[in-house]
């Protein structure tokens, strides 16, 4: 009787053991497609903050202070003509790893600042973006950050 009540018991086990090992896979299923269909389009909404702050902070200053170039489908880098004459730049990038990357630095020197946002599926089956400390934000506020970045504000 021994024999039975511990294969019983085992089976049982081993088979709870597979489901929940199943329902892992198929929730990180699951997040990898919500990644692949919504990720480049919270990308192209920080691309689009970009020339929106371009736009605004040029018409405030009165001058062209700020660039936006397009670099390629995942790529855009913002110049900023200081009006101490020097030239900076900021590249920001929508990585292979569903992040969102950014480097700010004086044209031709290696970056001083430099942030990263990596996309992330709640239980809700939402799209967010993290920063390290795992706290959320939202697209402007991405832009918001490299922007500053660029032009050397806390």
């Amino acid at each position: 009787m021994e024999e039975k009540d511990w294969a019983s018991g085992a089976t049982d086990w081993l088979d709870k053991k597979e489901e929940t090992e199943q329902g892992w896979k198929d929730r990180a299923a699951q997040e990898r497609k919500i990644l692949e269909e919504q990720g480049p389009g919270l990308w192209d909404e920080i691309r689009r903050e970009f020339d929106v702050q371009r736009d605004a902070f040029n018409q405030r200053e009165g001058r062209d202070v700020l660039t936006v170039v397009t670099g390629s489908p995942k790529k855009v880098t913002v110049f900023a003509k200081m009006s101490d004459g020097e030239q900076r730049e900021m590249t920001a990038a929508f990585t292979d790893d569903y992040s969102i990357e950014y480097h700010a630095g004086v044209t031709d020197v290696e970056p001083d600042r430099s942030g990263k946002f990596k996309m992330s599926v709640t239980n809700e089956n939402e799209l967010v973006l993290l920063n390290k400390d795992n706290v959320a934000y939202v697209a402007k506020t991405i832009a918001d950050h490299a922007l500053n970045a660029l032009i050397g504000r806390p």
